[in-house]
């Protein structure tokens, strides 16, 4: 018998869980925040990050980037702080300081093309940026800990190992 090794990972379900409640990810569950998804719609549109599917740079910041680190809730704040330098330096060494395990190979990863497209449109109006990435992390915060029974819940069949 073979077995598959699966990895606990909350923040990027527990993003995914956000994004639809929000409205920005289509889903046919009840979504709850949908207030909260018109305002990062408003402010997040002119960097794609608008319903009904999400994407865009600042899609990477909030989703892919955090999940990536496999971030808890007492490093919002890092991962925010992280995204701020590399928006305003272009330069990812505030992620490689704080994560050097998980981004010892960034700079590899992150090439010169990439990071043009992930900061292009966003360094013209990195207030605005920051302001999205920002009112999404509160809504991270916030609802952090109503979501944990529901991922309990979700992974409650999984055999880890």
């Amino acid at each position: 018998m073979n077995n598959i090794s699966v990895r606990k990972s909350f923040y990027p379900s527990y993003c995914y869980y956000l994004l639809k409640q929000t409205g920005l990810l289509p889903t046919n569950k009840e979504q709850t925040l949908l207030n909260e998804g018109r305002k990062l719609s408003e402010i997040g549109s002119e960097f794609s990050f608008n319903g009904p599917v999400a994407g865009g740079p600042i899609f990477t910041f909030i989703y892919q980037i955090p999940s990536y680190l496999d971030i808890d809730k007492t490093e919002i704040h890092d991962v925010f702080e992280a995204l701020i330098s590399f928006i305003e330096s272009k330069k990812l060494s505030f992620f490689m300081n704080k994560w050097p395990q998980k981004t010892h190979y960034w700079d590899l990863w992150y090439t010169k093309p990439w990071k043009e497209y992930l900061l292009n449109d966003v360094t013209d109006n990195s207030k605005k940026a920051l302001k999205v990435i920002e009112y999404f992390f509160k809504l991270v915060d916030k609802n952090w800990d109503l979501y944990k029974p529901i991922y309990n819940e979700k992974i409650s069949e999984y055999d880890f190992i």
